[in-house]
């Protein structure tokens, strides 16, 4: 089990699903690849219009009530709704 606030990254067959928790502070995904990984809210109660994504450098930050995650080297990519389990 991770500690709060971090992303704990589970194999699903051909992709990455993950997970972070309300818990606060901030997660980090190191290799997130559109069209094959997922980010799962499923049970945080939390919708599209919670997050809100910033650039930081090269990064995408999705920050939420409570804290953020940093997808490292996402800057340019346009999640959809298909990027995430709600």
């Amino acid at each position: 089990m991770s500690a709060p606030g971090e992303v704990a990254r589970r194999a699903l067959e051909a992709e990455d699903r993950f997970e972070f928790r309300l818990a606060g502070g901030r997660g980090f995904i190191l290799d997130f690849e559109q069209g094959r990984d997922v980010i799962n809210l499923v049970g945080l109660g939390l919708t599209p219009w919670d997050l809100l994504p910033s650039i930081a450098g090269s990064d995408l930050v999705l920050s939420f009530e409570g804290g953020d995650v940093v997808l490292r080297g996402a800057a340019g990519v346009h999640l959809g709704p298909e990027d995430f389990r709600w």
